[in-house]
């Protein structure tokens, strides 16, 4: 079933599914938060319409003041926003939402609804900084784009991080990251994720008695073996010398 949304409309659907933008019908993922700007035609899957969908309509002139307004604002200029919250940012918008849909009227509602739509902005303001994603018609620069996949994976190396993960986040193809990633800094997806592991576990060897295992599930290693070969290739010394010599050293400098 088509139907128009008259206002700003905030959705976390359970499933996948559909709705149009001025190019033509978008498809989200499950898992996905959207922000649909006001006349902006939807559809959703029978399974997601069926089940309750957490939800909140924002006036159209609603108009809130600093971050909380960005969303808003890049929603208007292309009609929507689609955004992948992580597992926390969906718990705490579902919360906000569900309050949204229950709150009754009384003394302190209208306050009270303000105040959880702005909660539920600020939480897709922090999403939409993290992933960056481009409005339609607009495109990054491969220095902002490497940047911006460096980021993610400094922040996601201890995950099961792939390329078609990374691109998927920053919108862009695979095949393009890559590109650009190897063009900016020299190294392929896999050289730059691997030496960020092992920037990460050189610090908790220098700082920490941590066992290798623990160090290796931390930084994201598939194991203790791999880990070690992975360390000594790149470095020229096990974990355990490693950490040998970084002791000597502050022992013998302080």
């Amino acid at each position: 079933m088509e139907e128009k949304v008259k206002d700003f409309e905030l959705l976390l659907p359970a499933g996948g599914g559909w709705f149009q933008s001025g190019a033509g019908w978008v498809s989200f993922e499950p898992g996905s938060a959207l922000l649909l700007a006001p006349d902006t035609p939807r559809r959703l899957p029978l399974g997601a319409a069926q089940a309750p969908i957490p939800a909140a309509r924002l006036p159209e002139n609603f108009e809130p003041p600093g971050p909380a307004g960005e969303p808003l604002r890049a929603a208007r200029e292309s009609g929507w926003l689609c955004l992948r919250p992580g597992e926390g940012e969906r718990e705490s918008l579902c919360g906000c939402l569900r309050a949204l849909q229950t709150l009754g009227e009384g003394e302190y509602a209208g306050q009270a609804r303000e105040h959880l739509a702005l909660a539920a902005l600020l939480l897709l303001e922090r999403c939409r900084r993290r992933t960056l994603p481009v409005p339609p018609g607009r495109r990054r620069t491969g220095e902002t784009l490497a940047a911006a996949a460096l980021r993610l994976i400094g922040e996601g190396y201890a995950e099961e991080l792939t390329l078609q993960d990374l691109a998927k986040k920053l919108y862009v193809s695979p095949s393009h990251l890559s590109r650009v990633l190897r063009r900016q800094t020299g190294r392929t997806f896999g050289q730059v994720l691997l030496l960020t592991r092992l920037r990460q576990a050189k610090g908790l060897l220098r700082d920490t008695g941590d066992l290798a295992i623990d160090i290796a599930v931390a930084c994201g290693f598939s194991s203790a073996q791999h880990f070690c070969a992975a360390f000594k290739r790149e470095s020229g010394m096990t974990p355990l010398q490693y950490r040998r010599a970084c002791r000597g050293k502050m022992a013998a400098d302080g």
